[in-house]
């Protein structure tokens, strides 16, 4: 874990204030009020700086792979029951690798996916670690 500590008023002034500004009018009478998309500042800054790492990861392509990379990862055994596997999910799996040249580990699919094989007794929770590992 990173943290990440403001300490120069500007940038403190800053940070407010872009908070302040994603906190909606008050409603018109009748209307019922718009939630605020942040909680606080920290939790705006936090968010703001979730996007900047995001950006860093698609800038650097530290998560990304070649199907065929990723494919070599897994157990040759755990392979050959999944391309042997009837489960539609697991065979929409196969097709989503198919369709693609690369892999994003860090990717909601790519987690889900590698979750559904644990699920159904395909990989453990080690093996899974050890295929999603950047």
């Amino acid at each position: 874990m990173i943290t990440v500590t403001l300490t120069n008023k500007r940038h403190l002034a800053a940070a407010n204030a872009a908070y302040v500004a994603t906190i909606p009018p008050a409603p018109l009478e009748g209307q019922e009020p718009t939630p605020a998309p942040y909680a606080s500042a920290q939790a705006y800054v936090q968010a703001q700086a979730e996007r900047w790492a995001e950006s860093w990861a698609d800038t650097t392509g530290v998560d990304k792979i070649a199907v065929g990379a990723f494919m070599r990862r897994f157990p040759g055994p755990v392979m050959d029951a999944v391309k042997a596997s009837d489960d539609p999910s697991v065979i929409a799996i196969l097709a989503q690798l198919d369709a693609v040249t690369t892999v994003r580990l860090g990717h909601p699919t790519t987690i889900g996916g590698v979750g559904y094989l644990v699920s159904e007794g395909f990989l453990t929770e080690q093996e899974a670690a050890q295929i999603l590992a950047y």
